[in-house]
């Protein structure tokens, strides 16, 4: 076998495993579970709820630790900009992994377990959201506002201060 065939098998095969890496990375958990999760369904209720009032879905996973350090800072910005807060987590990550990075944010948070906002986070599992690549990177937020759900994201652990420009630029955006 030349040394040319061989390089385009490994370059094949690498391929392969990225690629199927990346569609295990996408897939969901199954849905028959017991633990409830943010589904389509409820997503369509939050939207509804955003008639009334803004909301940032905050989606966070334990293997990106900026998105559970930081959420409470993300949590006090919204509730200071009269945004409700709405925290949920990568479906696809063990649920006893999510508990021990919960447990784990008062301390490498420095704030008191009762500040902790990931307390009663829920699973992602609406397919609404994953198709709009909710998982792209941690954290990923939604504003949902005047029952729609924003065209962007914000995407990625930054300062309170341009969570507050990028919330506030999403809001803006469906006002009349």
């Amino acid at each position: 076998m030349s040394r040319w065939t061989t390089a385009l098998k490994g370059a094949a095969l690498l391929w392969l495993l990225i690629l199927g890496g990346a569609v295990c990375a996408k897939t969901a958990l199954p849905r028959g579970g017991t633990t409830t999760c943010l589904d389509d369904a409820g997503v369509r209720r939050l939207l509804a709820e955003s008639r009334h009032h803004p909301i940032l879905l905050y989606v966070w996973s334990p293997r990106m630790v900026l998105s559970a350090e930081h959420a409470h800072e993300v949590a006090a910005v919204a509730a200071d900009m009269g945004v409700q807060f709405v925290p949920v987590h990568d479906g696809r990550v063990p649920s006893t992994e999510i508990q021990e990075a919960v447990q784990a944010v008062p301390a490498r948070a420095a704030i008191r377990p009762e500040q902790n906002v990931l307390t009663h986070s829920q699973p992602l599992c609406a397919p609404v959201l994953e198709r709009r690549d909710s998982y792209r990177h941690f954290p990923t937020a939604w504003v949902l506002h005047a029952g729609r759900l924003a065209a962007r994201p914000l995407v990625g652990a930054m300062p309170p201060s341009y969570w507050r420009q990028g919330i506030d630029l999403r809001v803006a955006d469906h006002h009349p």
